[in-house]
């Protein structure tokens, strides 16, 4: 019989190692059978030290709560609380605020909306689903039983929208609804030690391949089936369908799950060398992509640059001024300045960046951009055309042919900066 301390420790164990551990931290809990202090068995319970980077969500249940002792709450909190002492999240009070109102939608609808499971339990619990940031460059996201959901700094700086980010904590979210570990603890007793603690670092703690081989080096070959192809591969598809529903019946467009899975992928080939946590032992893999685009047209969601733009918010088109009183106005897209003209063109300009917005939208290539004389062209349309007066507005004054083609050269650079990272630069 497997107990269930040493379940609470693997959960400790795996989320730690996985991008927030110290070697105080992983001395604590190796010691399955608790009551230990300074690596010494028997020894009286070690004081914490005072986290110097505290954790602004507070926690999800207290004494008297219905499910406080719930056994998935329970494993929760114990590694929750373990994690509260020893991570280092993020102080930034509006990045949190943004997690947490985005993470009470797509718990609302995890607490009351029944989605068929294909891994797991879809039984609805009301949890008290909690949302963390972690201040880490890693790209990654985790969570554990009983709703206590974290996401890292790194993958917050690679979201481009709210759509994106309502995807991954739907995700996570869909780990804790679907009751996984849960899942895996029916399975427990028919595992070694090793097999469990590999299994929760696949599920949970998002470890990376090589620490797994560790970890599990003890389990027998047909243990690691059951890890490699039952228990990651389903929970993440089942994680992957539910956080699609969760997220669609929160209020934002699910073409966001899509436009991230295809960013994460992208960001691991142009940068080899990012820590992509969430990356390592989940491939992207193109099937997995083709199953998120799948679930979208049975949704009634058609995929296309259109789509994509409203989903990630990407090459956003937009009209600024320096102030009231000011003598130009400025064209920008994905905030990079195109052309600033005077202000008394300024309603030629908005409808330049209505008419660009549209061919965005229709997949403008970068060979469809060009300058004739002053005039501005995308796809054989005339963006607009610079005036003398536009020239003399400058400082220092330009001309409007040398303005046009400037404005033509940089619009290309922004379009191909796309094209090759996938996001906005």
């Amino acid at each position: 019989m497997i107990s269930s301390k040493l379940v609470v420790s693997a959960l400790v164990f795996m989320s730690l190692i996985a991008g927030v551990s110290t070697p105080s931290a992983i001395a604590s809990v190796a010691l399955y059978d608790g009551g230990a202090s300074n690596g010494e068995p028997g020894g009286e319970p070690a004081v914490p030290a005072v986290n110097p980077q505290p954790d602004l969500t507070p926690p999800g249940y207290v004494k008297g709560d219905l499910l406080y002792n719930d056994p998935e709450v329970k494993l929760g909190r114990a590694a929750a609380d373990d994690l509260s002492k020893q991570a280092k999240f993020c102080q930034d009070k509006a990045i949190v605020a943004r997690v947490q109102a985005i993470g009470a939608k797509i718990a609302a609808v995890a607490d009351t909306v029944q989605v068929q499971a294909g891994f797991g339990n879809d039984k609805v619990m009301p949890y008290h689903y909690t949302y963390h940031v972690i201040d880490s460059k890693e790209v990654n996201a985790f969570s554990l039983p009983g709703g206590s959901i974290y996401i890292y700094k790194g993958m917050l700086d690679l979201i481009t929208s709210d759509d994106e980010l309502a995807g991954v904590l739907g995700h996570e979210t869909a780990h804790a609804a679907h009751h996984h570990v849960s899942t895996l603890d029916k399975e427990a007793n028919k595992m070694s030690n090793s097999m469990l603690l590999a299994v929760l670092g696949a599920i949970i703690g998002r470890v990376p391949p090589e620490d797994i081989v560790n970890l599990y080096s003890g389990a027998s070959y047909g243990e690691q089936g059951v890890l490699n192809n039952k228990f990651s591969e389903h929970a993440e598809e089942d994680a992957d369908h539910t956080g699609m529903i969760f997220m669609l019946k929160a209020g934002y467009n699910p073409v966001g799950m899509l436009t991230m899975l295809e960013r994460l992928e992208q960001q691991d080939m142009v940068s080899p060398d990012i820590d992509m946590g969430f990356l390592q032992d989940h491939p992207l893999t193109p099937d997995r992509v083709a199953a998120a685009k799948d679930e979208l047209a049975g949704l009634g969601y058609t995929v296309d640059v259109a789509t994509v733009r409203a989903a990630d918010g990407s090459l956003p088109v937009a009209i600024s001024s320096a102030s009231a009183s000011t003598l130009t106005v400025t064209l920008s897209v994905s905030k990079e300045p195109i052309i600033v003209l005077a202000a008394s063109n300024r309603p030629e300009l908005v409808a330049a960046a209505l008419e660009l917005d549209k061919l965005l939208d229709k997949n403008l290539q970068l060979g469809e951009i060009k300058s004739v004389g002053p005039e501005l062209i995308a796809r054989e349309h005339v963006l607009l055309t610079v005036t003398p007066a536009d020239a003399a507005a400058q400082n220092p004054p330009s001309t409007p042919q040398d303005m046009a083609a400037a404005a033509s050269t940089k619009l290309r650079q922004v379009l191909w900066s796309q094209v090759v990272t996938g996001v906005d630069p």
